[in-house]
């Protein structure tokens, strides 16, 4: 069972601001979970449109390259109607050029806590997320391309890893990676001087312990 994901992050935001900037950040971040309109773009189209202004040459960029986007699933099972944050900005950044499609491939089929809304104590470990979620078999048996799983915020990584965990079982031969629009600021880290910081990293994980880095 792979115990480690790259992935990717276009922003850093704290959970906890102490500031009027990065309470706006935050303000914002929590806009992009509800796709809120900002100006003639919704926040998701706003995001995949800054990607592209920001990332012209920067290595993130080939975490994308002919990938298919893989919407993370909420929390909870998607009911009819609901806003699925993850699906839209997987379909605005395919739309700004980004990826060659959206694939949906992953489910929730039971609830488990919500990330941001958890202390850390309370947050699912990935075997807890592995059991919630189930993958449709959309793809060709043998599918030996790239998945690139996308999501609003990674904090710990813990939704992000457990998704390529599902992925993996189902096709083993795909290359899986992650994607976050925006990572969290650890406690007592430094906040940087811009809330742009694109990086690659790591989600490395065992039994009750796991770390993202950065």
């Amino acid at each position: 069972m792979p115990s480690s994901l790259e992935f990717g992050a276009f922003l850093v935001y704290p959970p906890n601001p102490v500031d009027a900037c990065w309470r706006d950040v935050k303000n914002f971040i929590l806009g992009l979970k509800q796709d809120r309109v900002r100006g003639d773009l919704s926040s998701s189209q706003y995001v995949a449109r800054r990607m592209r202004e920001e990332l012209e040459e920067h290595e993130l960029l080939a975490l994308f390259e002919d990938a298919l986007l893989v919407p993370v699933p909420k929390s909870a099972p998607l009911t009819a109607g609901a806003l699925w944050a993850s699906d839209r900005i997987a379909k605005a950044m395919c739309h700004a050029g980004f990826g060659r499609d959206v694939a949906p491939l992953v489910e929730r089929v039971r609830p488990v806590a919500t990330s941001h809304l958890s202390a850390g104590s309370e947050r699912a470990w990935p075997d807890q997320h592995r059991d919630s979620v189930t993958v449709g078999r959309d793809l060709p048996v043998g599918f030996a391309g790239r998945l690139v799983l996308v999501d609003d915020v990674v904090t710990r990584g813990s939704t992000l890893l457990s998704c390529a965990l599902a992925l993996l079982e189902t096709y083993p031969q795909a290359e899986v990676t992650g994607f976050a629009v925006a990572r969290t600021v650890k406690g007592g880290d430094e906040l940087p001087e811009s809330t742009v910081q694109p990086v690659l990293g790591t989600i490395d994980w065992r039994p009750g312990w796991i770390e993202r880095t950065p």
